[in-house]
């Protein structure tokens, strides 16, 4: 079975739902099962009627993608939101481009796919969500033990009882085995994704910091700091790896715990600039050393040192940091004052998300 419409033919197993008219800007051909989702008649549905139906924040996106493909510079498919009358849709479009003699068109496929974002959203959002709290936990956790096992060692030494000193050894051996489990489980956590390939998508990063950020704020009366998120528009989409974005905030919240105090704040700014975001995160902790400065981002350095109270440093967090920006064609740079505070801003390009 054919379509047959304004003099072009194609096979109907080629499941088309729709023909374009580049010239004329006309949909010469949609499925009805299309138009019974977005809620559109026939002959209403213009080339801006369209665009009309798209998420505001999809509109730059779509035309873009459109274009390219117009060119001959994309292939492959297009995810984008729609406004349907029983609300937003996620619909994933798969076009491709045929002439007739006289007449370029653009045909292809589009399905809803809103169940399988919804889905991935539930599992992203609970992802983000355990890397926060595992933090939060490991902080939680890594300082009062190790206090413990300095007053062990401390009473050790005040005991003329030979068998109690070695109970209270025995006590700080098992201190000191929890803490290198913590520890042990927070360095897989941060190093096992560096290892694996980027995989960029288009992502809502505001979306995603909020959601790690929420447990940081929960739990700001037990850490005994003040955390805050502000964005400068409530959705700013780049071409990210959240996996990686997500180690990125691992990494810095960590740090940040590690070298402030009880009442000092941390605060992580996002601001959606003419070509590119800019991510700021900032803490009123005990800063950073000048001389340490220009080794920060470097492995295994003198600038590496153990947190406040007595957490370990491996010495690779801030280089992995970087390497993730370096991989989304970013930059970071480190601005710090001991004694005042420290502050990493992060500028990731737009062009990714074109």
């Amino acid at each position: 079975m054919a379509i047959i419409e304004h003099g072009f033919e194609l096979d109907k197993a080629l499941n088309i739902s729709f023909v374009y008219d580049v010239d004329k800007k006309n949909l010469d051909y949609i499925d009805q099962s299309l138009l019974d989702l977005i809620g559109q008649h026939r002959a209403q549905l213009t080339y801006n009627a369209v665009m009309a139906l798209l998420h505001p924040e999809e509109l730059s996106y779509v035309r873009k993608k459109l274009q390219q493909l117009h060119d001959g510079h994309f292939s492959g498919s297009i995810c984008f939101r729609l406004n349907a009358p029983d609300g937003e849709r996620w619909m994933r479009l798969t076009p491709f481009v045929f002439q007739t003699a006289n007449t370029k068109y653009i045909a292809g496929n589009a399905d809803d796919v809103t169940a399988e974002f919804n889905n991935r959203y539930a599992i992203e959002k609970y992802a983000n969500k355990k890397n926060s709290t595992l933090n939060i936990i490991a902080h939680d956790l890594r300082g009062p033990l190790g206090i413990a096992r300095s007053i062990s060692g401390v009473l050790a030494k005040k005991l003329d009882d030979q068998v109690a000193v070695d109970q209270i050894g025995y006590v700080s051996t098992i201190l000191k085995q929890s803490i290198d489990m913590i520890t042990g489980l927070v360095e897989r956590e941060f190093t096992d994704t560096v290892h694996v390939e980027l995989v960029k998508k288009r992502m809502d990063i505001v979306a995603k910091t909020k959601e790690y950020v929420e447990e940081y704020v929960i739990a700001a009366n037990t850490l005994k700091r003040k955390f805050s998120f502000s964005p400068s528009s409530n959705e700013i989409y780049l071409e990210l790896d959240e996996a990686k974005v997500m180690q990125i905030y691992n990494n810095l919240f960590t740090n940040a715990l590690k070298f402030t105090k009880e009442g000092d704040r941390i605060e992580l700014v996002i601001t959606d600039q003419k070509d590119s975001v800019l991510i700021r995160f900032s803490d009123t902790g005990i800063g950073i050393p000048a001389q340490s400065l220009p080794i920060l981002f470097d492995k295994f350095t003198d600038a590496r040192r153990s947190g406040l109270n007595g957490e370990p440093s491996v010495g690779v967090g801030l280089s992995i940091v970087k390497t993730i920006v370096d991989w989304h064609d970013g930059h970071i740079q480190v601005e710090s004052v001991e004694g005042k505070g420290t502050t990493f801003l992060i500028e990731i390009p737009k062009k990714h998300s074109d």
